[in-house]
């Protein structure tokens, strides 16, 4: 789970706990549970309280918050959960699933959706769909049918021979 700064420490984009919400609800629904791993991936110089009181209060042994390298939290995940964070198109990238935590009607400006690169659920089903995508490789598939085209649109990678437009431009 990446977040997003949207937590009651950070109030730039209105005061949200939508972070909170889903961390809590991934310990409850896949804490102690040892086939999981649930690694949180806090926005760089985040107030990490908020989600220490919270893995504090369950106490499970395959809880942990890293501040590691982005690239490698990435590479080692199964599944990628954000609400708001660029951190999902980088999961892309890396052809990971993405589930995206939708708390109201405001669309990403990233066309995740029009695509069908993601998956975007409401909190209350979003164990449901982890759990859909780990166990049926169908979903993978047709999330990333659309993928190669979505990376293209977002940035700006020319459809015909994109090889030969770069080695041209840098000779």
């Amino acid at each position: 789970f990446a977040s997003a700064l949207l937590q009651e420490y950070y109030q730039a984009q209105g005061k949200y706990d939508y972070d909170t919400q889903v961390w809590e609800h991934l310990l409850q629904n896949f804490g102690g549970k040892t086939e999981y791993e649930i690694i949180l991936k806090p926005h760089p110089n985040e107030n990490m309280d908020i989600y220490k009181k919270i893995v504090r209060k369950y106490n499970y042994a395959n809880v942990k918050i890293v501040q590691g390298d982005l690239f490698e939290l990435i590479y080692i995940s199964s599944v990628v959960v954000s609400v708001f964070s660029t951190f999902m198109l980088d999961s892309l990238c890396f052809k990971k699933p993405v589930i995206r935590v939708k708390f109201s009607d405001e669309e990403p400006i990233i066309p995740y959706d029009k695509f069908s690169v993601i998956l975007t659920t409401e909190l209350n089903k979003l164990s449901e769909k982890i759990s859909d995508i780990l166990q049926n490789p169908e979903i993978k598939y047709n999330l990333f049918r659309n993928l190669e085209s979505f990376l293209k649109s977002q940035y700006n990678i020319p459809n015909n021979q994109p090889g030969l437009i770069i080695q041209k431009l840098i000779e």
